[in-house]
């Protein structure tokens, strides 16, 4: 299953506070059921640059950021020189603990100013939480199952059994957030018939069976504050994987820029 497979590559150790919630038994002795909440803290002010952001963001050697107990997510990076200058980017998740969420304007630095929720920090005032950057060449899901191949924004709950995702906490980055408010170079302000939508897919046995909706951006609302998806229409999944659709689309795909965060993340283990 390459998309298990690839994802478990080059696999970063981060430190990371994992809130034990509780431990069931089926009786048998067959089937624990462990229910973990990932905060995503990290424990080393070294792994931060002065900006807030992971300070591996751009090491193009890595291909996943694993968290302590079972979970793997996607990050990715690569460099590209032009005329002599080096142009970096990356995209998939980026653990940040940045506050900041000011308003660069229309045609702003918004490159140095990625890395901030609207809200400037975590969920419930807490210091750490992922930025998502959800790469908008990556082909949409069509009807069917296929998965791609390396879908740009995956989680991975590696176990020995299954795992049942309960939910998670979500926001707009603050440049995904003042795009839809003010407009950039490249997308008009939000009308109130415009829309944005983070899309999580649940994946077993290599195949998509699942998936949950939110919208960042909705009939003239744009969403700055913390918000809780209700996970459990997944289901029983062994990864996660999002994509996001706007209605500011072009040809190059969404106009506006395909940033949010989360934080959180809740799932439940049954392991053998």
């Amino acid at each position: 299953m390459k998309f298990l497979k690839n994802m478990a590559v080059a696999v970063l150790a981060l430190g990371a506070s994992v809130a034990f919630s509780s431990c069931d038994s089926s009786g048998d002795g067959s089937l624990t059921n462990v229910q973990w909440t990932y905060t995503f803290e990290v424990t080393s002010t070294d792994n931060f640059t002065k900006e807030g952001y992971w300070i591996n963001c751009y090491d193009t050697n890595l291909k996943s950021i694993q968290y302590a107990p079972n979970l793997t997510i996607s990050h990715t990076a690569q460099v590209d020189t032009y005329e002599g200058v080096e142009y970096k980017s990356w995209y998939g998740f980026c653990p940040t603990r940045s506050k900041d969420n000011t308003d660069q304007g229309v045609s702003g630095d918004w490159i140095a100013h990625q890395w901030g929720s609207i809200t400037g920090g975590g969920s419930d005032g807490s210091l750490d939480y992922l930025l998502a950057y959800w790469d908008t060449r990556e082909p949409l899901a069509s009807a069917g199952e296929a998965v791609p191949e390396n879908p740009s924004c995956a989680m991975v709950l590696s176990t020995a059994g299954t795992s049942t995702p309960r939910s998670v906490r979500i926001t707009n980055s603050a440049y995904g957030y003042y795009a839809m408010l003010n407009g950039t170079n490249y997308n008009l302000p939000f009308s109130s018939t415009d829309w944005c939508k983070v899309i999580f897919y649940g994946v077993s046995d290599g195949k998509r069976v699942s998936q949950v909706e939110f919208y960042l951006a909705k009939d003239g609302n744009i969403v700055d504050k913390w918000q809780t998806v209700d996970l459990t229409p997944l289901g029983n999944v062994r990864a996660i994987y999002m994509q996001m659709e706007s209605s500011q689309t072009g040809m190059w795909g969404m106009n506006n820029p395909s940033f949010f965060c989360l934080d959180d993340f809740k799932t439940t283990f049954q392991t053998y």
